[in-house]
């Protein structure tokens, strides 16, 4: 799956806090998403069991519940709107200039 922005967007990093049976998931502001298209997995919700399942970079736990994605994809004005794909879109193609006359 890939998510395209058009902006940077704000995101969340899981991180596992203390030991053993106190060992909890919390998430803290994780940095930017940066514009463009990147590769990303749906995994459990690693803070709430059971709540909704999280959208994040792959092979990272970087993201946001899938809701928040949804709802920028959904945004119908700013410039917060994703894109969510199956596949990597497809940039548009580039034709070849016409030739050049040749001088007579």
């Amino acid at each position: 799956m890939f998510i395209t922005s058009k902006v940077d967007l704000p995101v969340l990093q899981v991180v596992e806090q203390g030991e053993g049976d106190a060992k909890k998931a919390a998430s803290l502001p994780g940095g930017v998403f940066p514009a463009g298209c990147h590769e990303v997995e749906t995994i459990p919700n690693p803070v709430c069991r059971g709540g909704p399942c999280w959208m994040v970079l792959k092979g990272t736990k970087i993201g946001h519940a899938k809701e928040i994605w949804q709802r920028w994809r959904d945004k119908k004005r700013g410039d917060k709107a994703v894109l969510i794909t199956e596949m990597p879109p497809i940039p548009p193609s580039v034709e070849p200039a016409p030739p050049t006359p040749e001088p007579a």
